[in-house]
């Protein structure tokens, strides 16, 4: 049989449309390169003038046509020398899943203002967004289209939909800081909500499936081991509905040189009771490669044999020359 018979339309899709729950969010494992994703409120929050970032997952691998998400985001940040710095950016996020192709998509402005201090920075953000879930109904296979010989697509579904996409307006704020405690060690940390209004997220306009508020709270540090070895942990707790996620973990990275290949950094973080993630990196003159791969440690390990998923991340900051900046001196980190 041709992919798989689906008897019911309510097993495939219905699951999105009539219960008081909710489809997967889009999430990386590298969450701290994605950082618009993470809190809106860390839009313009590093060392240049422009941020590119651009994340691609594919989660599941042993499961045919399972989550295939990108995002790509471009920010910067205003008034550099001031107290007071205002941040805007661009975010675009895109998630396809299953048989029946069921997409999102996100247009995002996200928007910050930071305050700057000696050793300490404090920012608050948020974003608008514009969301749109779709579906294509043409791939789906029904029970009442076999005969009980063979398949024929001209034989009534029996199910009535009543459009194959939909949209929202949704809005996330955050806020965070930046102190640096000495000068081995420096610290990031946020909180941030998404989908404060709760909009319906629903096919047939259900008022009763509203998407929760998502809430995110992280703490991120980069520790100087030596003049060449620093530690970079990172702890972030989040919660939607009645579900929690636990991640941490840390890479320890290698400067090399100031110009060119700058350092590489490996890692081990723990996503609980659901994955172990390794993480590789490096950063090039002003650009940053990251690879990581999830290895499945939940109750699907039966079906996904440990198989999780491959996470790619590069970021570039450009940065206009400027012949009073000292190319020896570490700025870190660069990538939040």
């Amino acid at each position: 049989m041709k992919r798989c018979i689906i008897i019911s339309f309510a097993v495939s899709v219905m699951m999105f449309l009539t219960h008081r729950g909710c489809a997967q969010d889009i999430h990386f494992s590298q969450y701290m390169f994605s950082p618009m994703n993470l809190n809106p409120a860390e839009t313009g929050n590093f060392n240049g003038d422009y941020r590119f970032v651009v994340n691609h997952k594919r989660q599941w691998m042993s499961f045919a046509d399972a989550y295939n998400t990108f995002s790509g985001s471009v920010d910067r940040q205003f008034l550099k020398g001031n107290k007071l710095r205002p941040g805007i950016g661009i975010l675009l996020n895109n998630d396809i899943a299953g048989d029946g192709d069921f997409g999102t998509l996100q247009v995002g402005i996200p928007v910050s203002l930071l305050y700057a201090m000696e050793n300490t920075s404090l920012y608050i953000g948020g974003m608008a967004s514009w969301v749109q879930h779709s579906f294509n109904y043409s791939a789906f296979y029904f029970g009442s289209q076999y005969t009980g010989h063979q398949f024929d697509p001209s034989l009534p579904t029996g199910e009535t939909i009543d459009a194959d996409r939909f949209s929202y307006y949704d809005f996330s704020a955050g806020a965070g800081g930046n102190y640096q405690y000495s000068d081995s060690l420096r610290f990031n940390a946020g909180v941030s909500v998404q989908h404060i209004t709760q909009p319906v997220k629903s096919f047939y306009q259900n008022e009763e499936m509203q998407l929760n508020m998502r809430w995110q709270a992280y703490v991120q540090a980069d520790f100087i081991i030596d003049k060449h070895i620093s530690l970079q942990p990172s702890v972030l707790f989040m919660t939607q509905g009645k579900y929690k996620e636990y991640n941490f973990g840390s890479n320890i990275q290698f400067d090399i040189n100031p110009l060119g290949l700058r350092s590489i950094f490996a890692g081990l973080h723990v996503r609980a009771r659901d994955a172990g993630i390794l993480i590789f990196g490096l950063d090039y003159n002003k650009i940053r490669f990251n690879i990581s791969y999830d290895i499945n440690l939940s109750g699907l390990t039966t079906i996904s044999k440990g198989r999780g998923g491959v996470e790619l991340s590069v970021i570039y900051i450009f940065q206009k020359l400027n012949l009073l900046t000292n190319p020896l001196v570490k700025k870190c980190p660069e990538f939040i």
